[in-house]
């Protein structure tokens, strides 16, 4: 069996072999009380004392260096199959309506940029019953960019704050939070949901209803990805790609950040500020159903396409919260949390962050600090650039 607490261990980890049982903390309860003896705690929980962030930054290094090797794989099956590959492949297999016109057909528009109604060259859709066409609209395609990084800004802050938050000590906490395993476990949801949408759009090819996927632009874009090899190597048809529809990729990031929203905040906030939490998430899921509608207005995606996302995303999200369970601890990254004994585990994993971060003496802040700063620096850069983007839109 399992060695029991090797002399040779560090002092620090010796220190939680002596812990006594009479803590009854369980990881994944809400907090009853908090209390942060350490640092200035405002009414509303907050702590912004420079120890209150070593204490967090010390538990997100310990995550962040044991899944390092995964986030890296994420970022580029996500930043170069996913967001260039797989599309590019998708635009090259697709075709617009109107070349699906054979001589002699009755009712056949040849060219849909030529007739008033766009919707000639697009499939009949519900959606596109219910809201007028307003793809050539300068402002409202725009807006519904803007919605879709407001998300992305809002996820930002939420995991800036986080070290922010005051730590319960008492028995009975919460299990702390971190921001390394809210942006891992969506990234994951992330990958899963963009690892499923070449199933579906590069098995059946849709003609796309953006304006630029009707006229002699779409095919004119569509020939620089010939030959096939091209399409592992142009990276630049992102705003003009017209074959990724099922499932709108835009709706599942949508809707995976509503549910990061949903489970996390509650605990992020604690019990007594849940009328709080409510205005938040409604709020949120509020402006998403209207970035939805605005999705379906602006012929970015069709009402199918939009409908799957909606479906898939929270199923995933969930699904995943239930295979995996709840979020890790920085103590199981310890190298001797591997080598004591069930019991002493146990012990282990009932310490709070404070003790924690006392017995590894602090060791990783700093670089946690540089860590986090910069995924915060480049979610900001990012977030600037596009919109900066769409403004710059004629």
């Amino acid at each position: 069996g399992p060695p029991s607490w090797p002399p040779a261990m560090s002092d620090h980890t010796a220190e939680f072999a002596r812990m006594g049982s009479d803590r009854d903390r369980r990881p994944g309860l809400m907090a009853v009380e908090t209390e942060a003896p350490h640092g200035v705690r405002d009414r509303y929980g907050w702590n912004f004392s420079w120890r209150r962030l070593r204490v967090q930054l010390a538990g997100e290094w310990l995550i962040l260096t044991r899944k390092a090797p995964e986030l890296v794989v994420l970022a580029l099956w996500l930043l170069y199959f996913q967001s260039f590959v797989f599309r590019n492949i998708a635009f090259y297999r697709t075709k617009r309506l109107n070349e699906y016109c054979r001589a002699g057909m009755e009712n056949c528009i040849w060219d849909p940029t030529s007739v008033d109604n766009m919707d000639a060259g697009r499939l009949k859709d519900l959606g596109y019953d219910i809201f007028a066409d307003a793809s050539e609209d300068e402002t409202l395609p725009k807006i519904s960019e803007m919605m879709s990084f407001s998300f992305m800004a809002c996820l930002t802050i939420f995991g800036l704050l986080i070290p922010f938050r005051a730590r319960p000590r008492e028995a009975k906490a919460a299990a702390p939070l971190f921001f390394a395993n809210v942006a891992i476990r969506t990234l994951r949801c992330i990958a899963i949901l963009y690892s499923v949408r070449p199933l579906f759009f590069i098995v059946t090819s849709l003609p796309g209803p953006a304006p630029h996927c009707l006229g002699s632009e779409e095919e004119t874009n569509r020939e620089r990805l010939e030959p096939f090899s091209k399409v592992f190597s142009t990276f630049d048809l992102g705003a003009v790609n017209c074959g990724d529809l099922i499932f709108s990729g835009h709706t599942s990031g949508l809707v995976t950040v509503l549910c990061v929203f949903w489970q996390y905040l509650p605990v992020f906030l604690g019990p007594h500020h849940h009328a709080f939490f409510l205005v938040v998430c409604l709020t949120l899921t509020l402006v998403g159903i209207v970035e939805v509608c605005l999705i379906i207005k602006v012929r970015n995606h069709y009402t199918v396409d939009v409908m799957g996302a909606m479906l898939f995303s929270p199923l995933v999200w969930r699904w995943f919260w239930l295979e995996q369970g709840g979020d890790s601890l920085p103590v199981k990254f310890l190298p001797e949390f591997q080598r004591v004994m069930p019991e002493v585990q146990q012990q282990m994993l009932e310490i709070d962050d404070d003790e924690l971060a006392e017995r590894v003496q602090f060791k990783g802040a700093r670089r946690g600090l540089t860590a986090i700063i910069g995924i915060g620096l480049v979610m900001v850069i990012i977030i600037i650039q596009m919109m900066s983007a769409l403004m710059g839109k004629s």
